[in-house]
């Protein structure tokens, strides 16, 4: 199969059902208008923690594996956030504009993106949608705990941003996610069930909240930052993601899940606190949108690049 036709086959079968349904969304709320504020905390608060310690809890992966992807993953950022640093300087951007375009090169759309990408690349039943999870719980540890110091600390300071962290469900639902994968323990049946049933909703709803959120962007003219910041995390990114396994001498679906979600787009999540608290929120908004209709082509290009090099 040539190059092209794999690409097409690629954002077919990966990519095009996750754009139909944030398509979906989208159209909904240009149409008749959604309550996105409740769709985003119905996600936060009840449908990511579900998800987050379903998946740990019985996640068939080695620890060590598990401890792989939390170290690539931060180390990742780490990078990414040095590269994104020098170039903010480089530009002389404004503080404000700094802070906001660091939450979208450094935190990534792992989750009402990322999950039904890598569900879809890999199959319902792979060790990857553990992996996921993984990366998951990594972006939203970090998008409300750093992500918030960045953007809100200067309106809450830091205390008052990790007071707001603390509150914040999911980290829980790791720490009691993990508990029962070391432990071997499982919740009784009925309850066990009901997470399932939560967890399982996760993604089509997290899909059309994404298209509702992208539905309200409203446009302003910021296009060199924002082109900037698709760069950064759309090609810069995966390609020291790629650089990096080769060094470690990593391949197969451990490798490829790591160099997939590295290309991921920006997090809506470090959007809505620069919206929160008015930190350059039409730049935020603006780089979701272009950042995450570029991905189309640029994932599936490293979807290909994933299969056939690692």
């Amino acid at each position: 199969m040539g190059f092209f036709s794999a690409l097409t086959d690629i954002f077919a079968q990966c990519l095009l059902p996750v754009f139909l349904i944030v398509g979906l969304g989208w159209a909904v709320q240009r149409g008749i208008g959604l309550d996105v504020k409740t769709m985003t905390r119905l996600n936060l608060w009840i449908f990511v923690p579900a998800l987050i310690f379903d998946r740990l809890a019985k996640a068939d992966v080695p620890l060590g594996d598990l401890a792989r992807v939390f170290l690539f993953v931060a180390t990742m950022m780490g990078i990414t956030w040095g590269l994104t640093w020098a170039w903010c300087r480089f530009r002389g951007y404004t503080q404000s504009l700094t802070a906001a375009f660091t939450c979208s090169t450094i935190f990534i759309n792992s989750g009402n993106y990322g999950l039904p990408v890598v569900e879809l690349a890999f199959g319902a039943a792979s060790p990857a949608l553990a992996l996921q999870t993984v990366v998951l719980a990594w972006q939203n540890i970090t998008t409300f705990s750093l992500g918030q110091v960045i953007i809100a600390g200067p309106h809450l300071g830091v205390g008052g941003a990790l007071r707001q962290y603390l509150r914040m469900p999911f980290l829980y639902a790791i720490g009691a996610g993990l508990a029962l994968q070391l432990t071997g323990w499982r919740l009784p049946g009925p309850i066990d069930q009901a997470v399932v049933l939560v967890a399982d909703g996760m993604v089509p709803i997290a899909l059309l909240t994404l298209g509702a959120q992208l539905g309200m962007v409203t446009w302003s003219r910021q296009l060199g930052p924002v082109a900037a910041a698709a760069g950064i995390r759309l090609v810069l990114a995966p390609t020291i993601a790629f650089i990096l396994l080769k060094l470690l001498g990593w391949n197969g679906l451990l490798a490829q899940h790591l160099l997939i979600t590295s290309s991921f787009p920006s997090a809506v999540n470090g959007a809505l606190l620069a919206i929160e608290y008015d930190n350059e929120p039409d730049f935020a908004a603006q780089t979701v949108v272009v950042v995450t209709a570029l991905s189309a082509l640029t994932v599936a290009v490293v979807i290909w690049v994933a299969r056939s090099f690692l």
